[in-house]
């Protein structure tokens, strides 16, 4: 049976908690009262992205056990939802961006940003060392990336070989944006067979625009719901979860006949884990 969600891109307005998190609530009661079942909000949707330097967003960062769970568990056990949303946590003098799935009975888990991008908070942030869960969330299975993981498609692979039939991205992707639009999502989603949604924020923040262009694509790369704009907006969609199990894609049959996940050849992919290796220096030219 197809589960409704619900993509929401609004304007954070960094270190003011408490206008974030108010603003996610209320958009969390909207799209319940249009029967999504899952609500999803852009990566730092509580504190913003565009720190300094890391005092200053250790200051603007929540606590560990974030107040954000506690509020937004109440709001999930009002209205029977599961929210998905991206925040900074402060662990000691470390600094994590996180991305937290929250129902009606509290927080189903968390996911710290394993790669991070010299960029904005995360030039400061403390990279993740654990792979993200698949949740069982309102009848589909759901896995949580963040922003810049997308670029990396072993991670989004490797949740849907996990079972995952949406992966969503909580992310604040800066202007101009189409390029992860136009390419990154529709083959995140078509090369796995899965749902693949994305929750970017508009606005302006210390001179960084973010467009908004927040999407929906189904398991053969199209986007059936999108918000093409950098306006305030929230998106639905409907998730089928036996499309995105059903790995097998016939053109012709007996002919012309795919199966995404059983074609692999993992024995030839052993260049893909070795360890990373350092980047030469470029010898500088005299001439």
């Amino acid at each position: 049976m197809p589960t409704k969600i619900a993509v929401v891109q609004f304007d954070v307005h960094i270190a003011d908690r408490q206008f974030n998190l108010a603003e996610v609530e209320a958009k969390t009661y909207e799209a319940a009262a249009n029967r999504a079942q899952l609500v999803l909000f852009p990566e730092a949707a509580i504190t913003g992205y565009c720190y300094r330097d890391l005092d200053e967003a250790l200051h603007g960062a929540e606590a560990t056990r974030p107040e954000s769970v506690e509020r937004l568990t109440v709001v999930c056990r009002r209205t029977g939802v599961f929210v998905v949303y991206g925040t900074l946590e402060r662990v000691d003098d470390r600094l994590y961006n996180v991305g937290f799935v929250v129902g009606p009975q509290g927080l189903v888990g968390r996911y710290e940003k394993v790669h991070l991008p010299f960029l904005g908070v995360d030039r400061f942030t403390t990279a993740g060392n654990t792979a993200p869960n698949v949740y069982e969330l309102a009848g589909i299975r759901v896995g949580t990336i963040v922003c810049y993981d997308l670029t990396f498609p072993e991670i989004t692979r490797s949740l849907a070989l996990d079972g995952a039939d949406l992966v969503v991205q909580v992310t604040n992707s800066p202007s101009p944006g189409d390029f992860a639009r136009q390419v990154l999502v529709p083959a995140r989603a078509f090369e796995n067979g899965i749902y693949l949604a994305r929750a970017n924020r508009i606005g302006t923040e210390r001179g960084v625009t973010f467009p908004g262009l927040s999407q929906v694509c189904d398991p053969i790369g199209k986007t059936i719901a999108e918000a093409a704009h950098a306006d305030p907006a929230i998106v639905y969609a409907e998730i089928d979860p036996d499309v995105a199990r059903d790995k097998r894609r016939i053109v012709t049959p007996g002919e012309f006949e795919t199966e995404i996940f059983e074609d692999r050849r993992p024995d030839i992919y052993g260049r893909l884990i070795e360890p990373k290796r350092s980047r030469p220096t470029p010898e500088r030219s005299d001439d």
